[in-house]
């Protein structure tokens, strides 16, 4: 390389160099400006409250009530079913779909916890089920509440926050913008 080459190339490596590290270090993309007068947003953890849980639990429970009425009066006029397993968990799917909007859990315990609260519905005229806001426990994004912490009108003990009952706990999971039900633990 001759000399005058050698004298161009050094400068320019050493612009190129100073321009590319004092772009790392100032500004936003195209704003020419220090990062460090850009606002730092603030995030704010979001605090769940029972009041919440409650009203989709109770929209959840209200669904099952109505949709239990319509599965009876068809399986009534349908008499037993012989069909396989697999036909009859797909029909329950149906005849429940939006009970099932509200549930984010496997097939097996999506229908047990429907289940539940059908059979009370279909034994219990004018049955109202409604969640006990004070039973409802919130950490971060998951709330539980004790299945005995249901309020089942007409039946005497229903709602009281005991250990009694099959249904010892449902879970919910708050995912993007809504609750859902993502488990239940049934007690042996």
């Amino acid at each position: 390389m001759n000399k005058v080459m050698r004298g161009l190339v050094a400068p320019f490596l050493a612009i190129s160099i100073g321009v590319g590290v004092g772009a790392c270090g100032s500004g936003t993309a195209g704003s020419g400006g220090p990062l460090s007068s850009a606002p730092t947003p603030s995030i704010e953890a979001v605090v769940h409250k029972p009041a919440e849980v409650k009203k989709v639990l109770d929209a959840f429970l209200v669904n099952v009530s109505d949709e239990s009425d319509a599965y009876l009066k068809d399986a009534m006029a349908k008499g037993a079913s012989n069909a396989p397993d697999e036909e009859r968990a797909a029909n329950f799917r149906k005849a429940y779909p939006k009970s099932y909007e509200y549930l984010e859990m496997e097939d097996k315990k999506a229908a047990a916890l429907i289940g539940i609260f059908a059979v009370t519905a279909m034994l219990t005229p004018d049955t109202e089920m409604t969640a006990n806001e004070s039973g409802i426990k919130i950490e971060g994004q998951t709330a539980f509440i004790k299945g005995s912490d249901v309020k089942i009108k007409g039946i005497e003990k229903s709602g009281q926050g005991g250990s009694d009952g099959k249904l010892g706990k449902i879970v919910l999971t708050f995912k993007g913008s809504e609750w859902k039900v993502t488990d239940l633990e049934v007690q042996q």
